[in-house]
């Protein structure tokens, strides 16, 4: 069985619990469309969890990138943190990390601090090495899966594709992109595409949107992509 799920945002405990409920085996495989931390509680356990099971396959979220790349450059030397010496390792990156910071880094930051530099190292890794979409068919549909796509013009244009289309952009869920192929995204919770799916899955126009807000009291939505079947982690 194939299953997707995306945003965990930390939520370590929904994460277990949906693994639980899925009853993931080991020849079943299940997709995570990005945004393993940053806003939520338990930042490293979801990423070593993630990282150490052989049928999870993470692609590459916003936050995660963001966070490979302020770890890489402010939380891998241990000692004073105080701004100057920070902002002096990094200071065209300065303003991003206030902004990473702003927007649920801190939550990551302060828990990789925690860590020994090992697994910080690890983590680092593991968030800036996953692929930023993936193609598979499932019962003879195609299937696109990513954390967000751009515009419809702008993902039919593969000669100007570029790593944020897939990290930031903005799909157009009111338009169909392709006849026979579904995009599976996460990114953005399903309450902003429609108040009446809010914490539920989305699925309209050859779209499936599967970020259910779980960091902001939400579950943690999944489908199977075989069966269609939904399941959600409280």
């Amino acid at each position: 069985m194939i299953y997707v799920t995306s945003d965990l945002h930390g939520c370590y405990d929904k994460f277990m619990r949906l693994l639980k409920m899925i009853g993931l085996k080991a020849d079943d495989t299940l997709y995570i469309l990005g945004d393993l931390v940053d806003r939520g509680p338990e930042n490293a356990d979801t990423v070593i969890a993630a990282a150490s099971r052989k049928n999870i396959r993470v692609l590459m979220g916003n936050h995660d990138y963001l966070a490979s790349l302020m770890i890489q450059k402010f939380c891998m030397d241990d000692g004073p943190e105080d701004p100057e010496t920070l902002r002096a390792k990094a200071p065209e990156l300065w303003d991003i990390r206030e902004m990473w910071l702003s927007d649920g880094g801190e939550a990551t930051r302060a828990e990789i601090m925690r860590q020994p530099r090992q697994v910080r190292d690890v983590i680092r890794r593991f968030l800036g090495r996953q692929p930023v979409f993936e193609e598979i068919t499932v019962n003879g549909q195609t299937y696109h899966l990513s954390h967000s796509v751009p515009g419809r013009e702008k993902l039919l244009d593969t000669e100007h594709w570029d790593l944020s289309d897939f990290l930031f952009g903005r799909p157009e869920y009111d338009k169909v992109y392709f006849p026979d192929k579904i995009l599976v995204t996460g990114h953005t919770p399903t309450g902003l595409i429609d108040e009446a799916s809010a914490g539920r899955i989305w699925k309209k126009n050859n779209h499936i949107a599967v970020d259910c807000g779980a960091v902001f009291g939400g579950p943690l939505g999944c489908i199977c992509l075989d069966t269609g079947e939904e399941f959600y982690a409280e």
